[in-house]
């Protein structure tokens, strides 16, 4: 049987337990969970696809900061093709029009690398400081006025201005708008039609939007080790590098979750293994190769029930 571009298994083929993954679906409709769609991927094969509230996994939905995670794979890319140098690559090479004031000279030595992994050396207060970037004039130059608070490279700080900041350098040296650059390298050749990446008026990227079978796909694709259908569509190593920790990541994020379990490039890594991207509202995509598994998650689901996918990830699924 196929669904689209997959072929449809069971559960209990998979060798999966199919009572537990029946426990989340009561647990979901009994405690009113606004979560969306399900989708369980299984030796690449798809062994649950559940939707709740009128939704359906060939809806599209705002993924929010899932997007950053693609915008590694398109660093990635452009790292193959030639465009960008390697992570070493100093930020400011491709922002010569900023002039940074003397106290945060030691921005020069920032790097993508940086950038990836959250450490930018600045002081940074994601809900404040991405609210008012994003209202600013010129959200490059308020991202680098901001004062720092050690070096590039030292500390994770949680920071939404740097998938920004690393779009607005795919842009500069491919000389093409991100959406359509991650068309021709990424949505294409996984045969991803259905999706939106929007610039809002200031000129920055709002959410991708794209179905939750479609994010399947991208995270099969990590999976793969960049392989999707035989097409080598982002480099292994890349996939190696991009999904291992790099940087420590503080417990006191929440305790319960995944969040202090460490950092790649845009990705986070899991406490059970392998990694995932998640999204304001409950959007995740859990990549786990010790069990050949990829899960998505999409929904409407705020406060502590946010972590719920993380926490029904050990509990339902592993």
């Amino acid at each position: 049987m196929k669904c689209g571009d997959w072929n449809v298994s069971t559960l209990k083929k998979e060798g999966m337990s199919e009572s537990r993954i029946n426990e989340l679906i009561d647990f979901i409709k009994k405690e009113n969970k606004t979560i969306h769609s399900i989708v369980v991927i299984k030796s690449g094969n798809i062994v649950k696809d559940i939707s709740f509230n009128g939704y359906s996994s060939e809806d599209r939905h705002a993924i929010y900061s899932c997007s950053k995670s693609i915008t590694s794979a398109l660093i990635g890319k452009s790292i193959q093709q030639g465009f960008i140098k390697d992570v070493s690559q100093k930020v400011l090479d491709f922002f010569p029009e900023i002039t940074l004031r003397e106290e945060n000279r030691r921005l020069e030595n920032m790097s993508i690398e940086d950038l990836l992994i959250m450490a930018t050396g600045l002081e940074w207060n994601d809900m404040k400081n991405y609210n008012e970037m994003w209202d600013s004039d010129n959200w490059v130059e308020y991202f680098f006025s901001r004062p720092v608070q050690c070096l590039p490279g030292t500390k994770f700080t949680y920071c939404s201005g740097v998938a920004h900041i690393l779009q607005f350098i795919i842009e500069k040296v491919t000389g093409e708008e991100v959406f359509s650059y991650a068309k021709r390298v990424l949505f294409e050749p996984l045969g991803i039609s259905n999706v939106l990446w929007d610039k809002e008026s200031n000129g920055m990227l709002g959410s991708i939007e794209m179905t939750p079978l479609d994010m399947a796909k991208v995270g099969y694709m990590y999976l793969n080790k960049g392989i999707w259908k035989g097409e080598k569509i982002i480099p292994e190593h890349w996939v190696t590098i991009s999904t291992s920790k790099h940087i420590d990541t503080p417990n006191n994020l929440n305790e319960i979750t995944n969040f202090g379990a460490g950092y790649g490039y845009l990705w986070w890594n899991n406490y059970f293994g392998g990694y995932h991207a998640n999204g304001f509202g409950g959007q995740y995509m859990f990549v786990v190769p010790e069990s050949d598994i990829v899960v998505v998650f999409t929904g409407e689901v705020f406060g502590q029930d946010f972590f719920m996918p993380q926490l029904a990830m050990e509990k339902y699924i592993i």
